[in-house]
């Protein structure tokens, strides 16, 4: 997967960035940033990994491509712009996860470079109140994502055209920058190169 992100990004005139552990294989013609993070939770060291590189800059998840040249969304005036989910998802227990996660952490554009460390430290800091571990949970990014972001220049930019759902091939994914291959539209990503 990383390595059809990385050429979906080189199609569009651009050179990615890989950040992953110490243990994953590097893709090749990609600069390749490594991190100790161990653990469990991939979210968490996830987040480590992007507050430790921290550079302005686009973050996809590895079951991404993206479709046209993302050099739009830079120039617009934003600390962080981020993809906002369209539709309201109820878990079985009839909590609404729209309403807890807005966003999607499969996209993260950043200017402000206190907005990553930032995030880090509010999981960190509401761990400790709460006396819970926060870094345990798959959603950790997500629910963090929207207290963090509503103290910043925020663009909202809709999931549907930068983080598209991709579930099964042959999509009309026309209108998409960024498709998404979650779950098992993994299974399809290749169909899409």
């Amino acid at each position: 997967m990383p390595r059809m992100l990385a050429e979906s990004i080189r199609k569009t005139g651009h050179n990615p960035v890989f950040l992953t552990d110490n243990k994953t294989e590097g893709i090749e013609g990609c600069e390749t940033h490594r991190f100790g993070f161990t653990g469990e939770n991939v979210v968490w060291k996830r987040m480590l990994c992007y507050a430790e590189y921290n550079q302005e800059g686009i973050y996809l998840d590895s079951d991404m491509m993206v479709m046209k040249n993302l050099e739009p969304i830079m120039a617009l005036d934003f600390d962080v712009a981020l993809t906002k989910v369209s539709h309201q998802i109820i878990d079985p227990k009839g909590v609404n996860l729209t309403a807890l996660m807005p966003y999607n952490g499969g996209f993260i554009a950043v200017k402000d470079k206190t907005f990553l460390p930032a995030m880090v430290r509010h999981v960190i800091d509401t761990q400790n109140e709460a006396d819970v571990d926060l870094t345990q949970y798959w959603y950790c990014d997500q629910m963090t994502l929207a207290e963090v972001a509503g103290t910043r220049n925020l663009v909202e930019l809709p999931v549907k055209i930068y983080n598209k759902t991709v579930k099964k091939p042959g999509m009309d994914v026309s209108g998409a920058w960024v498709l998404h291959f979650k779950g098992r539209g993994k299974e399809v990503m290749e169909s899409y190169q």
